[in-house]
């Protein structure tokens, strides 16, 4: 592939990093003295003051992983030669580099504290970058368990030069192309694949019954989740690997007790229609307090309607919360997209439970191209007449 960035070459951990990038870095630089100012927000682990780094804001990211070094770490870290790369394409948002160079052998818990630091990170970015670059010095042995982990997800990107022949890194091209997953050659171009898949926009999402924060939902709704930590941690991961910053989210209610969670999730119009948590029916569900929150954030539309209509794809659209009780209703030529019954008889004559809990949505949420697709089986009579018995007999 011709490059894209003119005087850029295909770049590579040690063989064919842009001798440009090298040869300007001033000493100082190297010491880090004067750092170089970069369009986007670089994360490490640990500040300057050797605290570690709060993800919990982070969106529009780029986790960057792979091998790290053990030793001189800024100084032969593949990550610290890309940054002009991003620059380039204009990439404002967020890189998240796991090197921790301020990294504590004595503290007996600085393996789990680091474990769980990139765990988290990689679960809020919007990509996530894999370059198998390994040499006897970076042999990339915990990339295998986390290229693993992450295989076949939406937004992991995977490149591996290919004059790296290790068998592990053959296996690993072996097992993703089966899985239709490509894989890129180059630093260049996986970058370049990276930042025009967040630049895309324009699209709508839906969903309902998040319920960020609240541990009685997985009991609840029998979420398959060990806390309600690794709970949150997925939806945001499945919420920011599909939705960009120019896209728009409809949320059907029961959004959760972390309001600030909207400050780490990707959207460019957040537009609420409120839930029986957010009207707060039951003290014991009442979550009308984080509403003053939301409302102070930009972006962000909540309604007071029990109803919302929108449009896309050629059909009209009514959004609530709740399906209305029965099998039919007066109105019947409105068509709904509701939450609150987590997915348990998902599909009526007339609408759809579009939940985190349903089965197409896996903890995640819908585009409307997968709605209209939907709406259309519904309506053309290719689910089957015992999808909608109210009872079995």
């Amino acid at each position: 592939m011709s490059s894209i960035f003119g005087h850029y070459s295909k770049i590579s951990m040690e063989r064919n990093i842009p001798s440009m990038i090298m040869n300007t870095r001033k000493a100082s630089d190297e010491q880090h003295n004067t750092p170089k100012k970069h369009k986007c927000t670089i994360l490490y682990p640990k500040n300057d003051k050797s605290e570690w780094t709060d993800l919990s804001n982070t969106k529009n990211a780029i986790f960057l992983a792979g091998p790290c070094p053990r030793s001189n770490y800024r100084e032969t870290d593949w990550r610290e030669k890309i940054y002009d790369i991003f620059d380039s394409l204009e990439f404002h948002g967020t890189l998240i580099n796991p090197t921790n160079d301020k990294y504590d052998e004595t503290n007996k818990d600085e393996l789990k504290i680091q474990t769980d630091w990139e765990n988290e990170g990689m679960k809020r970015a919007s990509a996530i970058i894999f370059w198998l670059d390994r040499s006897a010095a970076l042999p990339g042995f915990t990339s295998n368990v986390e290229i693993g982990m992450w295989m076949g997800k939406k937004g992991v990107f995977v490149a591996m030069p290919p004059e790296c022949t290790s068998n592990a890194n053959r296996y690993i091209r072996i097992k993703l192309e089966e899985a239709g997953q490509k894989v890129y050659d180059s630093l260049e171009d996986v970058i370049q694949a990276v930042c025009a898949d967040l630049n895309i926009g324009g699209r709508k999402f839906i969903t309902s019954d998040t319920h960020f924060g609240q541990e009685r939902t997985l009991t609840l709704s029998r979420r398959p989740f060990a806390n309600v930590q690794e709970m949150d941690l997925e939806i945001i991961s499945n919420w920011n690997k599909s939705v960009r910053m120019n896209d728009i989210v409809y949320h059907l209610g029961d959004f959760g007790d972390k309001a600030e969670y909207l400050n780490g999730l990707n959207f460019k119009e957040f537009h609420l229609v409120k839930g029986n948590y957010e009207y707060g029916d039951n003290p014991q569900n009442d979550t009308s307090y984080t509403l003053p929150v939301m409302a102070t954030m930009e972006g962000v539309y909540i309604y007071d309607t029990d109803e919302l209509t929108i449009e896309d794809g050629g059909f009209t659209y009514t959004l609530r919360h709740k399906p209305i009780y029965g099998d039919t209703h007066e109105d019947d030529t409105k068509f709904y997209l509701f939450g609150h019954i987590h997915g348990r008889a998902q599909m009526k004559r007339n609408g759809f439970d579009v939940g985190v809990d349903t089965p197409y949505a896996r903890y995640g949420l819908y585009n409307f191209e997968l709605v209209n697709w939907i709406r259309n089986a519904i309506e053309k009579g290719y689910y089957d007449e015992q999808v909608y018995t109210p009872i079995a007999k």
